[in-house]
């Protein structure tokens, strides 16, 4: 065997050499790698519509724009997903966990208080309410004066006092009102109210004292 032809063979060596250590050391570990990763795809949307806001992913805090956030993690990961509002926002807050076994999309669908519309019907012992609104983890409080006793919400129990209505003489959990929904405030009387007399009402969410809404039943 000649000088050239053993100088050709031990270049073809040193190349499958090469692209051995190659495959092994870098394109091997990186393929193994890529198939151990996975793809989360969020976004949120309010009224079917994608909107800007803040999101907890697994810890993390990101600002969501009106497009899709994508975030990889380790195949298997289990990631919880929490809304966070931003710019004097009011979303419910909601957490989602999600199983990334494969590559995934989520579009979290937040929802938010709306204002609060009371129209009344006055009985001599009751009054019915027609109350429109969108809140979750609502309530109702009442509280009279003096003249006035036996003042119940019909067809609901008595609960514990909301923190920032002590005053009030009792509460009610509503749990959700979506659109319009019907109440009767039954009552009695001592005498004859006079002018000073009343019951009040405030109906609200929990999360978000600015949507309360106060007013004299009667």
């Amino acid at each position: 065997m000649n000088k050239k032809s053993i100088f050709f063979f031990l270049v073809v060596i040193l190349l499958i050499a090469g692209f051995l250590l190659l495959y092994f050391k870098v394109i091997l570990p990186n393929r193994v790698e890529s198939n151990e990763i996975t793809s989360l795809s969020v976004c949120a949307e309010y009224d079917n519509k994608k909107i800007e806001t803040g999101m907890m992913i697994d810890g993390i805090e990101y600002n969501l724009t009106d497009s899709y956030e994508i975030i990889e993690f380790k195949k298997g990961s289990i990631v919880t997903i929490k809304n966070i509002n931003i710019d004097n926002q009011s979303y419910y807050i909601r957490s989602q966990q999600v199983n990334l076994s494969k590559n995934m999309r989520v579009d979290f669908k937040l929802t938010k208080p709306k204002e609060t519309t009371i129209k009344k019907e006055t009985g001599i012992y009751n009054v019915n309410l027609e109350i429109d609104s969108y809140l979750e983890d609502a309530f109702i409080c009442l509280k009279w004066s003096y003249d006035y006793y036996f003042v119940f919400l019909e067809n609901h129990t008595q609960s514990d006092k909301i923190e920032r209505y002590q005053t009030y003489d009792r509460c009610y959990d509503i749990e959700n009102i979506d659109g319009k929904q019907d109440f009767n405030v039954t009552f009695k009387y001592s005498s004859t109210p006079l002018s000073s007399d009343y019951i009040n009402l405030v109906i609200g969410t929990k999360q978000f004292p600015e949507f309360d809404k106060i007013e004299t039943i009667k």
